[in-house]
């Protein structure tokens, strides 16, 4: 009798436990409750193009509210209640390592949640990834078809055109490369890069009238598979690309614009300061960048200083022009992610390639270094001659931190070689017109700029800022300028009646009078 009544409540309680119907866990208890994995089995290999059901159990006599799963490197989820199993579906990539963990929760009198300790970290492998060059496939171009011209409005956006792939292997490679070139043999490559593994597609960069050469290859690891059949379109996005669809042995054109680095990079250089690479100086520009591109990071020898990869600056709007420099308006196209830029060109001849800087806001404050000029427009003259299929030009631009503001002329005025009117003239500026300056004095009655590529002071008297010039470098107290007493050279000349009347420099100072040199000849004579 005592056998039948010990043995039903130990069933009962089986039963129980069986059932789910065991007391939900306090936070004392849960703080002790150990998740127990049991499948994807740890370190085993499973399907990744079907779904998986993780499993675990546990060897406590309550029960969480919830569970925690989380795979590791797709996220974390929630269990449906005490529910310890959980299904993920379709979304695993082939040849990744999972790996998964799992712990319980219940809520604290308050609300919040509490968590149990985290159960053992187990991994699983998916399969699906190929692993040697003879396990790759060629992929298959499917669009654009072969000999297809896209015209405006048919690509993703201005210069853009997409191209797509299909891809039939037994296993899938790690990621694809395309190229897209100007001639059939590749050797003139317009553009280039990668796609994941499960995307058959890319948006490309072109030039606005091109006939584009492309293909698209598997690659795993360091094993790359055969590049596909290429294929061939033409992107022609204004009527006048072309006369006719004959017509198309045109020249590439292509660079970058990249960011040449110098930490010192100054308008104006006080007496004493050293100069090191990768800076240089020189007049006017003071110091600046080398105009060498470093594709990756470096060491100055003599400072020990380090400094940054000098990488490409998408987002540029490069102009392209008929004839020599300057010119513009046949064709336009905005540097890609890596900087770079393309155009093709039909007709042997010469072309100009320019940046302007007021038609890009990214280029705030800097000095372009190649080719080198202190003016906001850089352009480089680009010669053809027939049978020639490419032609490259970079464009270094030196960011730096220092402000240049607009400085009106209300009178005209003398531009000096320091900032007192003892000093002698640079040039004679008009009145109405408006120039920059990039530093001022203390007090700042004195603005320095550059005329002709001299750098020179113009008083405040002459006119005014035109922005706020609290943020312009401040220059020191420019030595005052040495006046030696010469004893006046005798003309040759007879004795004028007007200082006006002279015409060299000599003869107008012999006489007592004051010789100006002007920017736009050899100077005038005028009284003192």
């Amino acid at each position: 009798m005592s056998k039948r009544y010990l043995v039903i409540p130990i069933s009962f309680l089986l039963l129980i436990l069986a059932s789910g119907c065991a007391p939900v866990c306090t936070p004392e208890e849960i703080a002790s409750f150990m998740p127990i994995l049991e499948s994807p089995a740890n370190g085993s290999e499973v399907s990744f193009d079907s779904s998986i059901t993780f499993d675990w159990t546990h060897n406590e006599s309550c029960r969480p509210e919830e569970y925690q799963i989380i795979i590791d490197p797709l996220n974390w989820y929630f269990t449906e209640g005490d529910k310890s199993e959980f299904e993920y579906g379709l979304g695993f990539s082939p040849g990744i390592q999972y790996q998964w963990i799992v712990k319980a929760s219940v809520k604290d009198e308050d609300g919040g949640t509490v968590f149990s300790p985290v159960s053992e970290i187990w991994t699983f492998t998916t399969d699906g990834r190929c692993s040697s060059a003879s396990e790759l496939v060629q992929p298959v171009l499917t669009a654009p078809q072969f000999g297809e011209w896209l015209g405006a409005g048919q690509g993703p956006g201005p210069s853009l055109a997409t191209i797509r792939w299909s891809y039939s292997g037994d296993c899938y490679p790690d990621y694809f490369h395309y190229q897209a070139a100007a001639d059939p043999g590749f050797t003139n490559i317009i553009t280039s890069g990668i796609t994941d593994w499960n995307r058959f597609n890319a948006d490309i960069h072109v030039p606005r009238c091109a006939r584009v050469y492309w293909r698209v290859q598997a690659r795993a690891g360091n094993d790359n598979g055969e590049y596909s059949e290429p294929s061939r379109f033409t992107y022609a996005s204004i009527s006048s690309c072309f006369q006719n669809q004959e017509s198309i042995d045109a020249v590439l054109i292509k660079g970058y614009v990249f960011e040449d680095y110098c930490k010192s990079t100054v308008p104006y250089v006080p007496d004493g300061v050293d100069i090191w690479p990768p800076c240089t100086f020189g007049e006017p520009y003071g110091v600046y960048a080398d105009g060498n591109r470093a594709r990756t990071a470096g060491e100055n020898e003599v400072t020990g200083e380090t400094f940054p990869a000098e990488l490409g600056i998408p987002g540029v709007v490069v102009d392209l022009g008929a004839g020599p420099c300057p010119s513009t308006g046949l064709d336009q196209f905005t540097t890609v992610e890596n900087g770079n830029y393309y155009f093709m060109v039909q007709s042997p001849g010469e072309y100009c390639v320019s940046i302007d800087k007021a038609n890009n806001p990214a280029l705030d404050h800097g000095i372009w270094t190649l080719p080198l000029t202190d003016q906001d427009v850089t352009q480089a003259t680009i010669s053809f001659n027939p049978g020639d299929d490419l032609r490259m030009q970079f464009f270094g631009w030196d960011q730096n931190d220092f402000i240049k503001i607009k400085f009106g002329v209300k009178l005209t005025s003398f531009c000096r070689f320091g900032d007192s009117k003892d000093h002698l003239a640079v040039a004679e500026i008009p009145a109405g017109v408006v120039i920059p300056v990039f530093a001022r004095n203390e007090d700042a009655t004195w603005y320095a700029t550059l005329v002709n590529g001299k750098r020179c002071f113009i008083s405040i008297a002459s006119g005014e800022p035109l922005d706020d010039p609290d943020g312009l470098m401040i220059f020191p107290k420019q030595p005052e300028p040495v006046i030696v007493e010469e004893t006046p050279k005798q003309s040759s000349e007879p004795r004028l009646k007007n200082c006006s009347d002279y015409k060299t420099e000599d003869s107008c100072m012999a006489d007592g009078c004051e010789w100006v040199w002007t920017t736009a000849g050899p100077g005038f004579c005028k009284s003192p």
